[in-house]
C-alpha cells in the first residue's frame, strides 16, 4: 500500500509544472510609457526573468513564464500513452527603458499548445479540473 501511495504522488507531481514570472497582457498594457520606472515594474513584478543591457545604457527585461499540466487521459494504464497528453500555456513580456529607466515600450505575448496523440493531438484543451478563482461580475 505504501508502494502504490507513492507512486501515485509521484504522478500527482510529474503532472503539473509552472516556471517564471507571469505578466499578463492586461498588466503589461496598464504600465504607462514615459512614466513608469524599472524600479516601478521590478516592485509590481518582481526580479525579470531577463535583463539585456544595450550599449547606449537602456535596458530591454522580460518576464517569461510557462505552465504545463498532463491531461487526465494520460495516467490510464496501458491506453495512457495512446490517449493522453499535455497542454502548455505561457505568457511573456518584453519591456524596454531608456538610459533613465523609463519605459518606452513594451511587448506582451500570450501562447497556448497543447500535445498528444490522436486528432486532437496539436489542440489546446483548458484544463477544468483545477478550482479557479471566482470573478466578479
Amino acid at each position: 500500500m505504501k508502494k502504490l501511495t507513492l507512486l501515485l504522488f509521484c504522478l500527482l507531481l510529474a503532472a503539473c509544472v509552472s516556471a517564471g514570472v507571469e505578466v499578463t497582457q492586461n498588466q503589461v498594457a496598464s504600465l504607462q510609457k514615459g512614466v513608469t520606472t524599472y524600479s516601478d515594474v521590478v516592485a509590481r513584478f518582481g526580479k525579470p526573468t531577463s535583463v539585456m543591457l544595450r550599449s547606449d545604457g537602456s535596458k530591454i527585461v522580460s518576464y517569461v513564464y510557462v505552465h504545463s499540466q498532463a491531461r487526465p487521459q494520460s495516467f490510464i494504464p496501458i491506453i495512457g500513452p495512446f490517449v493522453g497528453g499535455a497542454d502548455a500555456k505561457s505568457n511573456a513580456a518584453t519591456l524596454v527603458f531608456d538610459n533613465n529607466g523609463i519605459l518606452t515600450d513594451y511587448y506582451a505575448s500570450e501562447t497556448n499548445v497543447g500535445a498528444g496523440t490522436g486528432a486532437a493531438g496539436g489542440t489546446y484543451r483548458e484544463q477544468t479540473d483545477q478550482p479557479r478563482e471566482a470573478t466578479q461580475p
